[in-house]
């Protein structure tokens, strides 16, 4: 056998795998079960969040705001006061290179989840974070504060999220603040 098919066996062997990792990543990613998962969580994380607004410092791991998932996905919810305003902020990440796909699908996902309004909600994003921000008056943050938030996740609920997720518009976070 000459090197050639050799190193040609090697290199689809090793794709082969690649893609096989890859497929069982997004499989569990975007299973139904894992988006249960995460929307059972993001109630604790939107209420803490509401006591913590007026506080400032930094997240501990073990906070409610801070959810890693089973699939990987790395979910942090915070609200901060600043003047007569509230600064809501969300992020997802998988801790490396977060593709378009996931990071829009569950910022999408986690957003309704925490009942954002999307007509005031800024995206953005990095190469491995996606973040979405909502500011409220005080008015808006008493309204959204006592809204009843959707608890369960309908069995499409990949495709609606993905779907969304394309409708809205992410600014690329390096043009977003002008870098």
């Amino acid at each position: 056998m000459s090197f050639g098919v050799v190193l040609s066996i090697v290199l689809v062997g090793a794709l082969v795998l690649l893609v096989g990792s890859r497929m069982r990543r997004y499989g569990r990613l975007f299973a139904t079960g894992h988006y249960r998962e995460l929307a059972d969580r993001l109630p604790a994380a939107r209420t803490r969040a509401l006591e913590c607004a007026e506080e400032d410092g930094e997240l501990a791991l073990d906070d409610p705001r801070v959810i890693f998932t089973s699939a990987g996905l790395a979910v942090f919810v915070t609200i901060r006061r600043e003047a007569d305003v509230f600064v809501h902020h969300a992020s997802v990440s998988t801790g490396a290179y977060t593709t378009q796909a996931v990071g829009r699908t569950f910022m999408v996902f986690v957003a309704e989840r925490l009942g954002w309004e999307f007509d005031g909600v800024r995206f953005t994003y990095s190469p491995q974070v996606f973040h979405a921000e909502m500011v409220l008056d005080a008015d808006g943050q008493r309204a959204w504060a006592g809204r009843v938030v959707e608890g369960g996740v309908a069995d499409d609920v990949h495709a609606r999220a993905m779907r969304r997720g394309q409708e809205l518009e992410f600014a690329a976070l390096m043009a977003a603040q002008g870098q």
